[in-house]
C-alpha cells in the first residue's frame, strides 16, 4: 500500500512503529518457546514485532504490503531471517497450509472491507498448525474515527481526512467480533483503548486471542 511506504519513511511514524504494541510482549512471554517454534506476523510494518519475537528465540516470518516496510524488516532481522519476510497482500499469504506454530496480526485486518477482513482471517487460519495460538486486533465501532469519510458498506468508510486519507477502514461491532470468535477455539476478546499514532491520539480496538481448531 503506497500510503504506508510514505508514512513508514517519515521520522515520527518510523519512531512510533519501532516499539512493540503493548499486547504483544505479554503474549510472547507466556508462550512456551523451545527455540523451534515458528511465528508469522501478518502486516509486519518495519518489523517491530518480528524483531521482538526474534529476541525471544522464535523462528520469525512476516509479510507486509509496503515495499519499504519489507525491505527495512529484512535489514533489521539480518541475513539469516531475511528470506522469511515477503511483500504480499494480507488476503493472499504465500505459505502452505498448516506451517506456523503461532500467528499475530496487529492493527492490520480492518484496513479493507468486511469481506477483505474475513479473507485475511481465513488465510491466517489456513497457514497455522492445529492448536496454534493467535493474537489479533480490530478497530472498534466505538472508535473516534468512526464516520470519517464515505460510507461504502455498513461500518466501512473510505477516510476523507487524516494521515490515512483514501484508505478503507472497517469498524467492528461486538456482534461481528463474536462471529469471528467462532472461527477459532479457546477464544477471548475485549475492547481496549491504545495510542494509535505519534501524536499520542487514542483509538479503541478489539483484542482477540484464540487457537486454530
Amino acid at each position: 500500500m503506497m500510503i504506508w511506504n510514505k508514512l513508514l519513511k517519515e521520522k515520527k511514524w518510523h519512531k512510533f512503529f519501532e516499539d512493540p504494541h503493548p499486547i504483544v510482549i505479554p503474549f510472547a512471554e507466556k508462550l512456551n518457546n523451545n527455540g523451534k517454534k515458528s511465528v508469522v506476523d501478518i502486516g509486519c510494518g518495519i518489523g517491530r514485532h518480528c524483531h521482538l519475537l526474534k529476541e525471544y528465540g522464535f523462528n520469525v516470518y512476516g509479510c507486509d504490503s509496503s515495499t519499504f516496510g519489507v525491505s527495512f524488516t529484512k535489514k533489521r532481522l539480518g541475513d539469516k531471517l531475511s528470506e522469511n519476510i515477503v511483500e504480499t497482500d494480507m488476503t493472499e499469504l504465500p505459505w502452505s497450509n498448516g506451517c506456523f506454530d503461532i500467528g499475530i496480526c496487529i492493527n492490520v485486518i480492518y484496513h479493507g472491507t468486511y469481506e477483505n477482513g474475513f479473507d485475511c482471517l481465513f488465510e491466517i487460519k489456513r497457514v497455522l498448525k492445529k492448536g496454534a495460538p493467535l493474537l489479533l486486533t480490530f478497530l472498534s465501532s466505538k472508535d473516534p474515527e468512526y464516520g470519517n469519510g464515505n460510507l461504502i458498506e455498513p461500518n466501512t468508510f473510505v477516510f476523507a481526512e487524516g494521515y490515512e486519507k483514501g484508505v478503507i477502514h472497517h469498524f467492528y461491532t461486538k456482534s461481528e467480533i463474536s462471529s469471528i470468535a467462532t472461527l477459532f477455539d479457546n477464544c477471548s476478546y475485549y475492547e481496549k483503548t491504545f495510542v494509535r499514532g505519534p501524536e499520542a491520539e487514542e483509538g479503541i480496538y478489539w483484542v482477540l486471542e484464540g487457537t486454530k481448531p
